[in-house]
């Protein structure tokens, strides 16, 4: 038997089709521990992959097949594990920004409350001075959980005295006893390959060298938009055991009916890579007015998408008052990726986590790709 471990959502039916590692698995049984609050599933029929785009099936079921039926229980509130790898995530991803209009420019710590609080725990601090960043993590030392942050800079490899001093701390934690978190690490590190120049060979082998000692600890593409860039990527890590994570390209919900991506989908799933949705609020066309004040402008063709948008802020409603923000990234969680959502300010962040925990039902999906569709063909015409 093949078993998932996965969340209870309030209202699922244990009836249902799930995504194992991009292969289409019915759940036939199951058995419910209470004192953990987990599921364990035991799948016994297997079919061929299909596309998650027309099936509309969301992954709230994660994550991968265990042999021997045995589990590796998620870390609290985090429900997503990223690619093959051995981290798990939230069901959405922060970019910090800083916010022009504030006086006050470093990281307001409510925002990192919300976002932790929250179950968001993959943060891009790119756009953020060496200055914020270090506030930034200074304020997540409170939180226990682990924190990933996304770079596309790779750490230098350690000298051979930090490696003894490394091994020497390990085998002093397990010689006391001492609990997992008095060495708790926060900062864990998801290196982004850029994948926008042939530069990436070229570095693929420091990637795989600085995987193994430790130095990242998971390995993703950035704006890998090419599918036999892709394979041959994941190619050449897994011949060197490492497992390539993620892919990280843009995605919203006015790219959900374009073929290419739906292609690039189709494979992350089939290579058990994690799709990131960058820029989900198309820099800016998403926004409320409250929430104007994002350091990237609006895009020129905001006028043609308006229909668009004024049926995402309709379905809001009917959601019980959801923002057009939140309509925006819950369509790429549904769409089974994870959208990298842009955070300034506690409003940003709020939003952000509001997008979570609840799901636009089928009808809203098709009525939205259909509405971006028909908007893009009069755009071509």
């Amino acid at each position: 038997g093949i078993y998932l471990c996965v969340d209870i959502v309030a209202g699922d039916s244990m009836e249902y089709m799930a995504f194992i590692g991009g292969i289409h698995v019915i759940v036939s049984s199951y058995k419910y521990n209470s004192s953990n609050s987990t599921i364990y599933c035991n799948c016994n029929k297997l079919t061929k992959y299909f596309s998650i785009h027309k099936k509309r099936t969301s992954p709230s079921v994660i994550t991968a097949c265990f042999e021997n039926k045995t589990t590796v229980a998620s870390p609290p509130g985090l429900s997503l594990r990223l690619g093959a790898s051995n981290l798990f995530v939230g069901e959405l991803a922060v970019i910090l920004e800083n916010n022009p209009s504030a006086l006050y420019h470093g990281i307001d710590p409510n925002i990192i409350k919300i976002l932790r609080e929250g179950g968001v725990s993959l943060l891009d601090c790119s756009n953020l001075s060496e200055e914020a960043q270090n506030e930034c993590f200074d304020k997540l030392k409170p939180y226990n959980s682990p924190v990933l942050q996304s770079t596309r800079i790779l750490p230098p490899t350690p000298s051979q005295f930090e490696r003894v001093l490394s091994k020497t701390l390990n085998s002093l934690q397990k010689s006391l006893s001492l609990s997992p978190q008095t060495y708790n690490n926060t900062n864990q590190l998801l290196y982004l390959i850029d994948c926008t120049t042939e530069s990436y060979k070229d570095e693929l082998s420091d990637v795989i060298r600085a995987f193994h000692e430790n130095s990242i600890d998971a390995v993703g593409c950035y704006h890998c938009d090419n599918i036999d860039r892709l394979r041959e990527i994941h190619e050449v890590l897994s011949k060197e055991n490492v497992p390539l994570s993620s892919n990280q390209i843009p995605f919203s919900v006015i790219r959900g009916h374009d073929k290419n991506i739906q292609e690039i989908q189709k494979v992350c799933r089939e290579l058990q890579v994690s799709p990131i949705a960058e820029s989900p609020l198309e820099n800016g066309m998403f926004l409320s007015e409250k929430n104007s004040f994002m350091l990237t402008p609006r895009p020129l063709n905001t006028e043609e998408y308006k229909p668009l948008v004024n049926l995402m802020r309709l379905l809001g409603v009917f959601q019980g008052g959801r923002s057009v923000e939140q309509v925006a990234l819950n369509y790429v969680i549904c769409s089974g990726w994870i959208p990298l959502a842009p955070v300034n300010s506690v409003f940003s962040a709020q939003n952000a986590v509001n997008s979570m925990g609840w799901k636009l039902d089928s009808a809203s999906l098709d009525a939205l790709d259909e509405k971006s569709k028909y908007i893009a063909s009069k755009m071509d015409s």
